[in-house]
Order: C-alpha cells, then structure tokens, then sequence
C-alpha cells in the first residue's frame, strides 16, 4: 500500500497498480484469503503509460486499511508505517517485503557477483530513513539514503527520490533469504542472484 497502493478518500475503494500483472494476481489472491474478496483485474493504456490495476470495491476493506491499520486516505505526501507493524517483526518483515516489491530493484540479468546490487527508492524521505532503521532489525545494513533524480519514463517531468543502497554481497544474501521477495519476476532473479553467491 504504501509503494503501488491506494486507500480512496470517497471510503469506497482500494486500488493497486503495477507493471507486471501477475504480481497482482497474487495480491488478489492474498485478499481473497484476508477478506473473502475477489477484486477487478484489468490492463489499462493511456497516453503515456500501460499497467495493469487491481480494486477492491469494499467500504469494509477501505476502512480497515484506513482506520484500524493507519493507511491515510487519499493522496498521500508521506507515509507512516503503523505501530503495530513496527513492533511485529513477522509483520514487518512482510511490510519490508512489500515494500521492495513495490519500490525495490535488482539487476534484470544478474550475471556475476561483481554488479549485485539491493535498491528501494522513493520520494518518502521519512519513510526511507525509518526502513534504513527498520533492516537493522534483522541485521541488514544500507548505504544512504542518498538523493536520486531521474527523468520519468511517462513525462519530461523530473523525479527527486531517495534511495537506501545494499552492496556488500553478505548483506544482499542476508536480504533476501531474510526478507525476500513475492514479486514473480523478482523471485526469479533472486534465485539467480543466490545461486551466484552459493557459489
């Protein structure tokens, strides 16, 4: 939610958004098995982008997020990851990995140990700095968060994020058998990446 979600502030809706539509197969999934409920499933295309969109027409499921969980409503300038996640670690572990799945990258076509690499960037300077802390918990440690502009791929419009860096190889394989991944084509490279550190 706090990568490629929204809570709609009408109270009525949440709505996911990715690139890959098999990722949001497995959201769907998930939610069927949380709240009994089978979202809408559909590509959209305009202008300047493609992606698929995942939502689920449930007032019930837009409060919980919003008001037992702590997911603000509507467009959100910054993001705060709720107590009760904080204090759980099997919880946060799995709001860590959502968040990398959303936010987080890794080389496309991992060939050697010399270019790994464990990314998560976002415009959330807060919540970035908070996630640098949070890896610590499970022993991962990052570089940054450093600044970041890029152009994005969708308008000439500059992004400024800022992005927390996993280099030390030790640290890549403590990431991702720790934390991981669900993303279906980030689980792919991730075993490529861990077969490449077994070696």
């Amino acid at each position: 939610m706090h990568g490629d979600g929204h809570v709609d502030k009408n109270g009525k809706r949440v709505s996911f958004f990715e690139k890959y539509g098999a990722q949001l197969k497995i959201i769907n999934k998930l939610n069927r098995l949380l709240f009994n409920v089978n979202g809408d499933l559909y590509f959209r295309k305009d202008e300047k982008r493609e992606f698929w969109t995942l939502d689920l027409r449930r007032v019930t499921i837009n409060s919980f997020l919003s008001d037992i969980i702590g997911i603000k409503r509507g467009k959100r300038v910054s993001n705060k990851i709720p107590e009760k996640i904080i204090k759980n670690k099997e919880l946060l572990k799995w709001y860590l990995c959502g968040l990398f799945d959303a936010e987080g990258s890794m080389p496309l076509n991992p060939k050697n140990r010399k270019n790994l690499y464990i990314d998560i960037a976002m415009r959330d300077v807060d919540l970035i700095s908070k996630v640098k802390t949070l890896l610590l918990e499970f022993g991962i440690e990052s570089y940054g968060p450093y600044k970041r502009v890029s152009k994005s791929p969708h308008s000439n419009n500059l992004t400024i994020e800022s992005e927390l860096r996993i280099r030390k190889q030790s640290e890549i394989k403590k990431f991702l058998t720790e934390i991981g991944t669900l993303h279906p084509d980030k689980v792919r490279r991730k075993d490529l990446i861990l077969s490449l550190l077994d070696k």
